[in-house]
């Protein structure tokens, strides 16, 4: 095999199997050293002088569910059911089956992500996914996308929501000012963003731990809301309700499918967060069985959910209030307790946003600490703490979304313009790797496989080629935005392979063939950044 220069090559080894070990740094790749890796952590540099420190396998089947729920079931439950009313034509059925259709895509996404993430167990997930099938440039651009856009835009709107919630909640807020209010929101937001970012530091366990307790006041806003209905008929009677669903569905030859299809945008983004789990497998216990457990059970709980929510706001409120409603799980609760029970009501959307924030946060920073790693950010992200915190890329991750918070957080509607067209660009390319590393690596071993393969894959590209054609449609000024801004990372990528060609030619014309190791492109990863 000739030996060159090379930029990032896109596998580790031509051998299947020894994808599903996590990858080493460019210095340990390769040979011997990577046979020798351990199964359960991964070196990590970071300035910690060659002592061994990564991230450890102490996450349970039961943290990776509270994972899911916690990022899945966040405030899109609780934002968008009035949205989604009104693009179904306002027939609570229609919405319903809108909703089911939502989960269908959430599901399919699902099981993508547990085949590729069971057999390719690694921090990078997406990322790792993407260059394993499309190479290195797409990689490249996903990493940059999901810095600026993904983790900026999307943990940005949970933490602005929370903050908006809580400072609704505050003793005196009621007669503040405009002004007053959004130095507010920014405060809270830094300041809890900031928190999170400490907690997480202190390891995977105590971000767990705060994820279990915060999924508890997830599960009893759930059981408040859903027990309200079966209370308000009793209180009240069935005239609401059958009233709402009376409503016929319209004639298919009739629907406003276009409107239909803005209504399941905004449901399938209620849905996501199906990828979070897939940068914890280097820190499950048994990836193979636990992720594809936990991302199965943890969705399919998930649409449970959303559809209980929604059939008890129809139940409780008019379908005019339903659908004019920005606070509709308050507006319910007040319905059968009164104005009281809708302030603890609040409190308990304001925790249940916090917990997919943190949930976030948690699963994101593991994605820059992997690419740091394996030398493809710089180098002193892929610090970690002895505990197994990667704090150096919590502290970078959490940094920046405190900026943008501080920066964006009046804006929260274009925030959500601008990260849901580039979020859904690379699910679709994900979907694509599935099918594609089944013809490429048809012998990687695969602990699961994706159920009616290639059925669920097929449906991603569908539903994200559909979802981002729609933003262009509705939102076209956000969505070009995003797009010339992810695509910025071309001439990034290309300016830097420039200069690691030039810098690599140069070496290996002044310096001997037996003084210069070069990497055989197969053996390991140059490092983009250092």
């Amino acid at each position: 095999m000739s030996h060159s220069c090379v930029f990032i090559p896109s596998t580790a080894c031509n051998d299947p199997a020894a994808l599903t070990a996590p990858l080493l740094p460019t210095a340990s790749r390769g040979g011997d050293n990577a046979a020798a890796a351990p199964a359960s952590t991964a070196e990590a540099g970071g300035g910690h002088h060659g002592e061994k420190r990564g991230l450890k396998r102490s996450l349970t089947v039961v943290d990776g569910v509270c994972m899911v729920l916690g990022v899945v079931v966040g405030s899109g439950i609780f934002a968008t059911p009035g949205v989604v009313l009104v693009d179904s034509g306002g027939v609570p059925l229609s919405a319903l089956i809108v909703w089911l259709c939502a989960g269908v895509v959430a599901y399919s996404c699902c099981e993508v992500y547990a085949e590729l993430g069971s057999s390719i167990p690694h921090a990078g997930g997406d990322g790792e996914y993407i260059q394993l099938a499309f190479g290195d440039l797409l990689s490249f651009v996903f990493m940059w996308m999901f810095f600026f856009v993904s983790t900026g835009g999307g943990i940005a709107i949970l933490i602005v929501t929370f903050a908006r919630y809580t400072i609704a909640l505050l003793p005196g807020m009621q007669g503040a000012s405009q002004e007053q209010m959004e130095l507010g929101v920014r405060i809270i937001g830094c300041s809890f963003t900031l928190l999170l970012t400490a907690i997480n530091c202190a390891g995977v366990k105590a971000g767990a731990l705060v994820q279990n307790i915060l999924t508890v006041t997830k599960a009893l806003l759930i059981a408040a809301v859903v027990a309200c209905a079966p209370i308000f008929v009793a209180l009240h009677g069935t005239s609401v309700a059958a009233t709402n669903f009376s409503q016929p569905l319209p004639p298919i030859s009739s629907y406003n499918w276009s409107r239909a299809g803005a209504g399941l945008v905004a449901a399938v983004w209620a849905f996501d967060g199906w990828n979070c789990l897939g940068y914890l497998s280097e820190e499950l216990k048994n990836p193979k069985k636990d992720l594809p457990r936990s991302l199965s059970f943890g969705m399919l709980t998930a649409v449970g959910i959303c559809l209980a929510v929604n059939s008890a706001y129809f139940c409780i409120l008019p379908l005019a209030a339903v659908g004019k409603s920005e606070v509709v799980a308050v507006e319910a609760v007040e319905a059968v307790f009164g104005p009281p029970s809708g302030r603890f009501i609040a409190f308990l959307v304001a925790l249940n946003v916090l917990g997919a924030a943190n949930a976030t946060l948690l699963c994101h920073a593991r994605f820059f600490y992997a690419k740091a790693r394996d030398g493809q950010l710089f180098s002193f992200l892929s610090g970690v703490t002895s505990g197994g915190a990667p704090y150096a890329s919590l502290i970078a991750t959490g940094g920046w979304i405190a900026v943008v918070v501080f920066v964006a957080a009046n804006h929260l509607e274009k925030l959500i313009d601008y990260f849901g067209i580039a979020a859904w660009m690379f699910y679709g390319l994900v979907g694509a790797s599935l099918i594609k590393l089944r013809w490429d690596l048809p012998d990687l071993p695969r602990p699961y496989k994706a159920s009616l393969y290639p059925l669920p894959g097929i449906i991603v590209v569908v539903a994200s080629t559909y979802l981002v054609i729609s933003s262009l449609v509705t939102q076209l000024v956000p969505s070009l935005l995003s797009l010339a801004f992810v695509f910025a990372a071309l001439p990034v990528y290309f300016a830097i392979r420039c200069m690691r060609s030039t810098a690599c030619c140069a070496a290996s014309c002044t310096k001997t063939a037996s003084t210069v190791h070069i990497i055989p492109e197969t053996d390991a990863r140059k490092p983009l950044l250092s």
